[in-house]
């Protein structure tokens, strides 16, 4: 068994608390905040307030895949958290990550950021009266990382968080980013992130005509674009439910 571990930049003090992440579940002084299929905890460390995000423990065949074949989600979140931040990007800043393996296979996994403090997630945003407004920070950050060739697939509004200025601005922040493409170029691919972040075809054209004016594009092209992206992507995870669903009930 041993324990793999890498730091940011001027964090390495993080270490010995971090090795308790790994070792010993949620340390009594950390607040857990989350715990569901993974668990998010804050703890305080030499004057701020780090999360730590600790991944479930894989399923035995992907114990041995992210042991040996493919990086872990924990490790693609620091990496993906740097390579955003280099686009200029909001994250939260990455400070470490760690691994547990036994032998080949993965045990724990462990990310660890700056607690981003006051925002809230974008669930049901179009419900909300200056949506409109609003909409135009989101169209913003898709054009941003469509530039940058950045595919986030999990863009959802629980992974997009939001934070309202006094100025009456809008900072958006990406979390949960271990699932990220980089150097893509179809504009089919790029368009994903118009496909599950609101709930209705009529919210998401909202969101395409924002786009096309930040764009430059026809606001119709703009929203007919963002509306195809939207349906097709319903279909697939309309298809993908059936099929989780078939399965359990095969097995049960």
């Amino acid at each position: 068994m041993g324990i793999k571990s890498r730091y940011a930049p001027g964090y390495e003090s993080v270490a010995p608390l971090l090795k308790r992440f790994v070792e010993n579940d949620v340390p009594p002084e950390a607040e857990v905040i989350y715990r569901g299929r993974n668990t998010v905890s804050v703890c305080g460390h030499d004057g701020v307030r780090l999360n730590f995000k600790q991944f479930k423990t894989p399923i035995l065949i992907n114990r041995l895949a992210y042991g040996c074949l493919r990086k872990s989600k924990a490790v693609r979140a620091f990496e993906n958290a740097t390579r955003l931040q280099a686009w200029g990007i909001n994250t939260p800043t990455p400070v470490a990550v760690a691994e547990e393996r036994r032998g080949p296979m993965l045990y724990r996994s462990v990310f660890v950021s700056l607690q981003a403090d006051g925002y809230t997630d974008c669930r049901h945003i179009e419900h909300e009266p200056d949506f409109e407004r609003q909409a135009e920070y989101i169209a913003d950050l898709i054009l941003k990382l469509q530039r940058a060739g950045i595919v986030m697939l999990d863009f959802s509004p629980g992974n997009v968080m939001r934070r309202r200025r006094p100025d009456g601005g809008i900072d958006l922040c990406l979390v949960d980013i271990n699932r990220m493409d980089f150097g893509v170029r179809s504009q089919r691919r790029l368009d994903h992130m118009f496909g599950a972040f609101v709930e209705t075809a009529e919210a998401v054209a909202v969101i395409g005509r924002a786009y096309a004016r930040l764009a430059g594009i026809d606001e119709r092209q703009g929203a007919e674009r963002a509306v195809a992206t939207f349906e097709r992507v319903q279909r697939h995870l309309i298809r993908k439910k059936r099929f989780k669903n078939f399965f359990k009930k095969l097995f049960n």
